[in-house]
Parts: C-alpha cells; structure tokens; sequence
C-alpha cells in the first residue's frame, strides 16, 4: 500500500516491512500507482527482496510525478539501478 510521502507498506511472501519515500518535487501524480506497481512487479520477478523492490518502486515513482506525464522521459532500467544503489547507501532491507 502506497502512503505518499511517506513510502510505501509492502507484504509479500510472508515478508512485511516500510520502505520510506524518496524526496522529490512532484509535477504530476499521474502514472504513480501504476509504476510503482510496475517496478515492485520487476523487483519481485528479477530475484530482489520485497523490501529492495519496494524501494527500487518507490523511487521510479519519485521520478515519473517529478516530469508532467506518466511516461518516464529518461530510459527506465538506470533509473532502477540508481534506486536501487540508493536503497544500499540507505541499508534498507534486503
């Protein structure tokens, strides 16, 4: 469940836990939901933990309500790296 600026709260597996959000200055909220699903979806499905695609989602959240328009306007998959290299320097879960 996505709280907004406050992150996200994720179950999945057995597994549950808070991923905080990532700070930006939203333009537009359209296509939030939606990639955030999408990039919880690519975590989960490429071996990540719930808590690492969790924050690998939050993040390519944060950035698509950045930009007007719910398709991302740079390429998606080093948007993910980026999340996810955050989510190391930020030690959460995983």
């Amino acid at each position: 469940m996505t709280d907004g600026g406050n992150g996200a709260f994720v179950r999945y597996a057995g597994e549950e836990v808070h991923v905080p959000a990532f700070a930006c200055h939203p333009k537009d909220l359209t296509g939030a939901g939606d990639m955030f699903a999408g990039g919880f979806l690519y975590g989960i499905t490429h071996g990540f933990s719930p808590a690492i695609a969790a924050r690998g989602a939050n993040f390519m959240a944060s950035k698509v309500i950045s930009q007007v328009g719910a398709r991302l306007q740079e390429p998606a998959s080093p948007l993910w790296d980026e999340g996810i290299e955050a989510n190391r320097a930020d030690d959460v879960g995983g």
